[in-house]
């Protein structure tokens, strides 16, 4: 059965009109008509009301193959900003999110990432070169200059491109993630200027 026709169905089966659906997911009436007829499908945001509104899993209506939608199963969070998951994107079932706007914004966010990898990886790579000189070995200049210096750079590196394991992405999601990095390189940052100044 397509989708059109599954959505047809389940409303039939409510005894519910097309302007009744339409009035619940916040369409017009000639919207519904086309979904049904098969002339358009209805977006991923659609698709999560009408799979609320009727009480039933996303793939049973989109049959899995049409969409790729997966209705969460359990206490998922958004992959992005960590509330109460509606959907997954694919049949991996590894990102899940509650709207497809938050699907759109981790994309791109993760985009974001890969691009500023190298930035992160050569501001880390400065930074332990800069300790392990200064820990191990003689320079004129003060070491407490040297050792402060790296670990300032990698307190910058963290706020700049807070870099978080997988397993944090997926316990609290992107922006809390992302903030909780960003707080601990402002508390290595503050550390670096303690032994920059006080050490």
């Amino acid at each position: 059965m397509n989708l059109n026709e599954k959505i047809k169905e389940l409303r039939k089966e409510r005894n519910m009109s097309q302007e009744e659906l339409a009035e619940l997911i916040d369409v017009t009436r000639q919207a519904v008509t086309k979904w049904e007829s098969g002339a358009s499908s209805p977006d991923t945001k659609h698709l999560i009301q009408i799979a609320t509104i009727f009480n039933v899993p996303i793939e049973k209506i989109t049959g899995n193959k049409q969409t790729g939608i997966y209705t969460v199963k359990g206490n998922e969070i958004c992959s992005y900003c960590g509330k109460k998951a509606e959907f997954y994107k694919d049949e991996s079932l590894t990102e899940a999110y509650c709207s497809p706007k938050c699907q759109q914004l981790h994309t791109i966010a993760m985009n974001k990432i890969k691009k500023n990898m190298k930035w992160f990886s050569i501001g880390i790579i400065i930074s332990v070169l800069s300790l392990l000189s200064g820990a191990f070995l003689n320079f004129s200049v003060d070491k407490n200059l040297v050792v402060g210096g790296g670990i300032i750079l990698l307190g910058i590196t963290l706020i700049l491109f807070p870099f978080c394991t997988p397993e944090s992405y997926k316990k609290y999601g992107y922006i809390k993630t992302t903030r909780i990095g960003r707080i601990l390189g402002f508390i290595t940052e503050m550390f670096g200027l303690i032994i920059l100044f006080l050490g």
